[in-house]
């Protein structure tokens, strides 16, 4: 099952990244988006074609219980529209949000909570509490935390039932989300 990959499609470094991990790689689709309304629009049309995908990455900036776009961010206060669209995973879905800060103070848990129960359901949800710093890492280009920790939630049936955070070094990041 492939990856889906959003990245800012406004930000150049991140586009570019984006773009020659991409390059050839068949198992990782990737959706330039400059706003949290493309972001439903497709996904909505990946549900239609009856497409899922393994984990969904979020390549851009962020705030504290926030993914920044420029023409519009996924945050606590819009999270619920991702409902009824949980089908794009098949079984249990991982979300990453490599934007800075995403997981950071009480808002960014309870924004991770908030996608995990309208998105997930069965699976995990991770995010920096920290600035997040580029890498190239051979499997994708992500954007880990500087100094913090990465935060993940991990949920049954929409219910969270673990928090935990780890280091920020690439194998224990890597390893908490996909075991």
């Amino acid at each position: 099952m492939p990856d889906l990959y959003f990245y800012d499609s406004q930000d150049s470094d991140i586009a570019a990244g984006a773009r020659s991990v991409g390059d050839g790689n068949q198992n990782l689709v990737l959706r330039g988006v400059a706003s949290y309304g493309e972001v439903l629009n497709i996904l909505d049309a990946f549900i239609r074609q009856q497409q899922q995908f393994a984990n969904i990455f979020f390549n851009t900036h962020g705030a504290p219980g926030s993914v920044a776009l420029p023409n519009g961010r996924l945050n606590l206060s819009n999270a619920h529209q991702l409902v009824l669209r949980s089908d794009i995973f098949g079984g249990q879905g991982r979300v990453l949000f490599m934007g800075c800060n995403c997981g950071d103070d009480d808002v960014g848990w309870r924004f991770m909570d908030a996608v995990g129960h309208a998105l997930v359901q069965n699976g995990f949800v991770g995010a920096s509490n920290s600035v997040t710093i580029h890498g190239n890492y051979g499997l994708f280009e992500p954007r880990l935390p500087a100094w913090g920790l990465l935060r993940i939630v991990q949920l049954r049936e929409g219910r969270v039932i673990r928090r935990s955070e780890v280091g920020s070094r690439l194998a224990h990041w890597l390893e908490a989300l996909f075991g």
